[in-house]
C-alpha cells in the first residue's frame, strides 16, 4: 500500500502563521484570493518536490512578515509510513514523519555568519523523536550497533514523491530539460531500468549498447562545420588552461558527445501525429499553449499515477 499524507503542519511560512490539518486522499483547497492556498502547496513542493534539500530552497521572503527572528516549520506525516533500509538484509525502519525546520545561526561559524538561515531536515518517528538505524551491515553473531539518522535519505524521498503542477500548467515546466519536471522523473525511472537491464547471454547493458549506437549516429552529424566548431572549442579550452593547443593535445582532449542514456532522455520532446504529420509540441505558441492546459500536462500526471510501464519509485 503506497504511503499517503496523513497530516500537514506549517508554521511561519509566507502568509501562514500556523495551520495543521489531515488531508483526505482527494483534497481540494478552497478559499478567497490571498488566503494562502498556494503557499500550502509551495511548502509541500519545497519539502517533497526535490531529492535533496538545501537552505537555498528558502529565502527571507518565505518567512512570515520577514521577521528577523522568524522561523519556518513544515511537518508531513505519512500513513502507512515509508521505510528505510540502511543495509541489505537489515530490517526496514518505518519513518512516518518528516520535519523541516528553518532557523538562524545564533553565532558565527566556519560556514556561516550569525543570522544566516539554517535548515534542519530530519526523519522522525511517530512521537516526533529521532530515528535510530544500524551503523553497519548486520553480521551473524555480532551485536548490532545503532546511530541516529540525521538526514532524510534519498531512498525515502522516492517513496513519497510529489508532482507539483503550477497554476499556469505550462508544458515547458514539465519537459525533461527542467530538473524537477514530471516527465523527467518518469524518464529517470525508465533510465534506471535501461542502466541495469542486460542482453541475454551478454553482460552489456541496454544503456551501454545504446551509447555505442548513438556514437555511430553522431558520426553522421560531423560535417565540416561541426568539426571546425569542435576544434575551436578544444583549442580555446587548452589556451585558457595555459596549455599548448598542439603539444598538449595528448594530455587534454575535448569533444562533443553524449556520456550516458539520461542525456538523451533529457532531449526528448513530445511529438503529436496530426493527419500523418508528426508535429513537435512546442512549449510556446498560441496553439500549444491552449492545449497545454487541457491535455498535455494532465496526461503526464495521469501517466505518473499509473506508474507507466516501469516500476515507479512511488505514488
Amino acid at each position: 500500500m503506497p504511503s499517503r499524507i496523513k497530516r500537514i503542519r506549517i508554521e511561519g511560512f509566507r502568509s501562514i502563521e500556523a495551520i495543521e490539518f489531515g488531508p483526505s486522499p482527494l483534497c481540494a483547497l478552497v478559499g478567497e484570493n490571498s488566503a494562502g492556498k498556494s503557499n500550502i502547496l509551495q511548502a509541500l513542493k519545497i519539502a517533497l518536490g526535490k531529492d535533496w534539500h538545501r537552505v537555498d530552497d528558502f529565502s527571507e521572503e518565505d518567512i512570515l512578515d520577514r521577521r528577523s527572528d522568524g522561523e519556518i516549520l513544515i511537518e508531513i506525516e505519512f500513513s502507512p509510513p515509508p521505510e528505510h533500509v540502511a543495509f541489505k538484509n537489515a530490517d526496514p525502519v518505518p519513518i512516518p514523519l518528516l520535519r523541516f525546520h528553518l532557523t538562524r545561526y545564533k553565532r558565527n561559524t566556519a560556514r556561516a555568519r550569525k543570522g544566516d538561515l539554517r535548515l534542519d531536515a530530519r526523519p522522525l518517528n511517530a512521537n516526533g523523536d529521532q530515528v535510530f538505524v544500524l551503523k553497519s551491515a548486520p553480521r551473524r553473531g555480532q551485536k548490532p550497533d545503532f546511530e541516529p539518522l540525521t538526514s532524510i535519505p534519498n531512498s525515502l524521498k522516492r517513496q513519497v514523491p510529489l508532482i507539483y503542477v503550477g497554476t499556469d500548467r505550462q508544458l515547458r515546466g514539465q519537459l525533461p530539460t527542467t530538473r524537477y519536471s514530471l516527465l523527467r522523473r518518469l524518464l529517470e525511472d525508465v533510465d534506471e531500468v535501461v542502466r541495469t537491464t542486460t542482453f541475454e547471454g551478454d553482460d552489456e547493458t541496454v544503456a551501454e549498447r545504446f551509447i555505442q549506437k548513438l556514437e555511430q549516429a553522431l558520426q553522421i552529424l560531423k560535417v565540416p562545420e561541426f568539426l571546425e566548431l569542435e576544434e575551436l572549442v578544444a583549442r580555446h579550452a587548452l589556451e585558457n588552461l595555459g596549455m599548448d593547443p598542439k603539444s598538449d593535445r595528448d594530455r587534454f582532449g575535448l569533444s562533443f558527445g553524449l556520456q550516458d542514456s539520461m542525456e538523451f532522455f533529457k532531449a526528448i520532446r513530445i511529438l503529436v501525429d496530426e493527419g500523418g504529420a508528426a508535429v513537435g509540441c512546442a512549449p510556446t505558441g498560441r496553439r500549444c499553449s491552449e492545449c497545454d492546459r487541457s491535455r498535455r500536462v494532465p496526461s503526464l500526471r495521469a501517466a505518473s499515477e499509473e506508474g507507466c510501464c516501469v516500476p515507479h519509485r512511488g505514488t
